[in-house]
């Protein structure tokens, strides 16, 4: 399990390349609140930036069964029994806030 990502495309922003993701993988359409920084990820080597976003609408689901085999709402405490990687200590920080 993990957090939606994906590519930035052609002509793309990547703040419009994360609601585009996050809408392709989840249904869900959130709003942007602010960038909380970047990392190479530990386990796989990419650059990865990190964005607090809100929740604006839609309902849960799977839209794309090749890249995601579940998705569901946890509360945030709930997050380290489903990642299995170090969560970036900012990302941390806020969910347990």
């Amino acid at each position: 399990m993990g957090f939606p990502w994906g590519r930035v495309e052609l002509n793309e922003t990547k703040e419009e390349a994360l609601k585009r993701e996050v809408f392709e993988e989840s249904n869900i359409k959130c709003k942007i609140i602010r960038k909380i920084g970047k990392r190479t990820h530990p386990n796989s080597g990419k650059e990865i930036t990190y964005y607090l976003c809100e929740f604006l609408e839609g309902e849960l689901k799977i839209n794309d069964s090749e890249e995601i085999s579940d998705a569901k709402w946890i509360f945030p405490k709930d997050i380290f029994n489903y990642i299995t990687s170090d969560l970036f200590e900012p990302v941390e920080k806020i969910l347990l806030s």
